[in-house]
């Protein structure tokens, strides 16, 4: 009877100690996601008939100057002016100011600018360059819908970085990860647990068009690999987002 007793007791014990891990989990991932719907905007031309656009994150701050990391890719069309949408809902005319938009081989960024008189917190960047694998992390942006239509209210998807590659592949992609990524959430924010940016999106699951896993120095992967790398979302990481904006010379990585 004493041995069941323990039995007992041991269980409740391990099953008080799991739901109080899971709450805790469950607490610290609704923080994570206040802090990305607090820094990450939507990026969309200032003509609304046109279904285009992103997301991006706020990265600095410089008085009344902000400035949002983005994907070249969503702002690509440089004769589109483009507008950026605050989580409050302020919209402010965007001033691209750093894109490689030359060559695709280098990696898919952009800087964009706008002034307000409105306080806005930019993200942490992670001083960690070193990401791992099995890391948890939550990526956010705000999608499309089936009608081509971006949605007002951001998304967050949770998962773990999977695949870190030893170089990057054209786009500056090098790390594939678990989280779903869709249309419309390219340029948002990929935060650790502690809240920090560590990547942005850019590349969802399964391309349907060509082939986006060739590295930037040429070399294509093989079959084995593509199957692998297309069932994750890939991400460009701190790492190159710190180059690219202290090659930008506008701020300070």
């Amino acid at each position: 009877m004493s041995i069941i007793f323990i039995s007992l007791t041991g269980y409740l014990y391990l099953q008080s100690r799991l739901i109080a891990q899971n709450t805790y989990q469950q607490s610290q991932q609704e923080e994570i996601k206040k802090i990305a719907q607090s820094v990450t905007f939507t990026i969309s031309p200032r003509n609304n008939n046109m279904n285009t656009g992103g997301s991006g994150v706020l990265i600095n701050k410089e008085n009344n100057n902000y400035y949002v990391i983005t994907n070249n890719h969503v702002v690509e069309d440089i004769t589109i002016l483009y507008q950026i949408k605050t989580p409050e809902g302020n919209t402010y005319p965007a001033q691209i100011i750093a894109q490689n938009n030359q060559n695709s081989i280098v990696d898919d960024l952009a800087l964009l600018k706008f002034t307000s008189t409105t306080n806005y917190q930019p993200v942490t960047l992670s001083q960690n360059e070193n990401i791992s694998q099995n890391q948890s992390i939550i990526a956010s942006g705000f999608p499309f819908d089936e009608k081509g239509i971006q949605s007002t209210d951001i998304k967050h998807t949770l998962g773990k970085i999977k695949l870190i590659l030893p170089q990057p592949l054209k786009g500056g992609y090098q790390f594939g990860y678990t989280n779903e990524i869709y249309n419309g959430m390219s340029g948002g924010a990929i935060l650790n647990i502690q809240g920090e940016l560590v990547g942005i999106n850019g590349l969802g699951k399964y391309p349907a068009i060509g082939n986006p896993y060739v590295y930037q120095n040429g070399a294509e992967i093989d079959d084995f690999s593509w199957d692998k790398m297309s069932q994750m979302s890939w991400g460009i990481p701190i790492k190159s987002i710190r180059l690219f904006i202290s090659d930008s010379q506008y701020l300070s990585p």
